[in-house]
């Protein structure tokens, strides 16, 4: 069961956060002006989106069993799957329509989100690994 609850998490996390850039990126690339309450916007809305993710990832910890690899393998590729497409959906928002003053605050902006959208994949592949059976 734990395999899938970290999994869960993963999912949970990487698509609202994917869609609030897209969201949010949007009205950055039309005024950079407003750079910093869209920031701020932004972590308020990563940190209410990952509530969630946090307690499954605990409720996920809290199991103690051990899992052959054979039960690992579908949800650690779930999880990669989903940080390659936040990746890719991130990144190449960062090249789409970009006007040349805004160019320095999208990066920021891109690189900052990329950070917050893989931390919960990352943190289910080290519980992942912890439950594998040795």
């Amino acid at each position: 069961m734990a395999p899938y609850v970290f999994m869960l998490a993963a999912v949970v996390n990487v698509v609202p956060i994917v869609f609030l850039f897209k969201v949010l990126i949007g009205r950055l690339k039309e005024d950079t002006s407003l750079r910093n309450s869209i920031m701020t916007k932004f972590f308020i809305g990563v940190a209410t989106i990952e509530v969630i993710p946090i307690l499954l990832i605990v409720y996920g910890m809290m199991d103690q069993e051990k899992y052959p690899m054979s039960e690992m393998v579908v949800p650690g590729a779930v999880v990669l799957l989903m940080m390659g497409l936040a990746s890719i959906a991130i990144l190449l928002q960062r090249r789409i329509d970009v006007p040349a003053e805004a160019k320095e605050t999208v990066n920021t902006f891109t690189f900052v989100a990329l950070a917050l959208a893989m931390s919960i994949p990352i943190i289910s592949i080290v519980g992942l690994l912890t439950h594998l059976q040795q």
